[in-house]
């Protein structure tokens, strides 16, 4: 018991005088870092993604009950949603939030959202024209890792349309 605990002290005391050990070298630690980077931006780009499909959903079952276009995303809850969901897009620029802006049709070009016409909060953004409603995220900063090579590159472009 004795020489167990001579050798703990000493070796104890020789880590302590040591100079530290780098496990992971410079540019390994850096890829690493990069790597858990890469796994943050697209766990929130499909988080947000997931969401969206989520309030697209909800839209389809409040149309199905009520015969009607909700008028806004907020009307979806909490029958259809539990609480506006997050939209995270994993970028600097960008916070985390839950706000909506409900636009004018007149941001509809062909049908589908004209980019050059949004405000970028980087919340959702809803409009409904006719019988069509679109929501989306209200950014036009680029998918860094969209789910499909085919996908929309931007993030307004992500809409389900009906």
């Amino acid at each position: 018991m004795k020489k167990s605990f001579i050798f703990f002290a000493a070796l104890s005391a020789s880590l302590a005088c040591a100079p530290s050990v780098k496990l992971f070298s410079d540019s390994s630690s850096r890829a690493m870092d990069e790597e858990a980077s890469k796994a943050q931006v697209q766990a929130a780009e499909s988080q947000t993604l997931s969401f969206l499909g989520n309030i697209d959903s909800a839209i389809a079952a409040y149309y199905h009950d009520a015969g009607s276009i909700p008028p806004d995303i907020k009307s979806l809850v909490p029958k259809y949603l539990f609480e506006i969901p997050v939209v995270e897009l994993g970028l600097p620029n960008y916070r985390n939030t839950r706000m909506v802006t409900v636009y004018p049709p007149s941001i509809l070009k062909d049908g589908r959202i004209n980019g050059k016409k949004i405000k970028n909060t980087g919340g959702w953004g809803y409009v409904v024209n006719g019988n069509q409603v679109i929501a989306f995220v209200d950014s036009t900063a680029a998918l860094r890792y969209p789910l499909e090579p085919h996908a929309p590159k931007y993030w307004y472009q992500q809409s389900g349309a009906r």
